[in-house]
């Protein structure tokens, strides 16, 4: 079965996502699947691009249209209030729960690295795997993902398809928004106010898609712990 017309799936990205997909980089995702054996079709077809766009670096995979992105002036701290209409999708660079102590934040990352969990008050201390167990190279038994405790409010850092970086504060809960989300997770804004240049994100206003940029969410982490003690110390500086 033939692929469809790269303006077909242009639109079907464009309108039930609102990822307005580059055509060159769409061309690029449909050639690799030359060397594929079995090539997608029909709906695996969309969901394969739909997951590799989610694990794009927008500012690549995306078209940067001034009507896709954020206003030049979005951050000018001198506007009480306004609109972004949107929508205008974006990827997530940093994020901060604002309702958690830098002090508590950091002892849950080294929790992590030390392979502990809490479950209730009790520090659970999760046992490797022995190698080849599961046909791999070991890891944590039955090991739950970590999870934050859905504390927040959370301010996020996201960028447009253009590199624009703005943040933004969870007004409300959003399904989705967590401290421990990954980097490069896809969202769409849309009719969201802005004010004094901060964008204040509510569940009518804010759609997260999901995905992750690896190389993005890696740099993260290996900062994230540093980022944190650094701010720490500052904090004690002044006080």
């Amino acid at each position: 079965m033939p692929l469809p017309p790269i303006d077909t799936i242009l639109r079907n990205f464009s309108t039930n996502y609102s990822l307005h997909i580059r055509p060159t980089y769409l061309q690029t995702l449909l050639s690799s699947l030359s060397s594929q054996r079995q090539i997608p079709t029909g709906p695996a077809l969309f969901g394969w691009l739909k997951f590799r766009i989610l694990s794009s670096d927008i500012t690549e995979s995306l078209q940067p249209h001034a009507n896709l992105c954020f206003p030049v002036n979005i951050t000018d701290g001198d506007v009480q209030s306004t609109v972004l209409p949107g929508p205008v999708a974006v990827q997530v660079t940093g994020i901060e729960d604002m309702g958690t102590s830098k002090i508590n934040q950091i002892d849950r990352i080294e929790m992590n690295e030390r392979g502990e969990i809490m479950k209730g008050k009790e520090v659970i201390r999760l046992v490797p795997e022995e190698e080849g167990s599961d046909g791999g190279e070991g890891g944590f038994s039955g090991r739950p993902p970590v999870v934050a405790a859905k504390t927040g409010p959370h301010k996020l850092l996201m960028e447009d398809a253009g590199g624009r970086g703005v943040y933004g504060i969870e007004l409300h809960d959003v399904q989705g928004i967590q401290v421990d989300m990954p980097m490069g997770t896809k969202m769409v804004l849309k009719n969201v106010t802005v004010a004094r240049g901060v964008l204040l994100l509510t569940p009518a206003n804010t759609l997260v898609l999901g995905g992750k940029v690896e190389a993005l969410n890696q740099q993260y982490l290996a900062n994230r712990k540093q980022v944190l003690n650094s701010a720490l110390e500052k904090l004690r500086s002044q006080s």
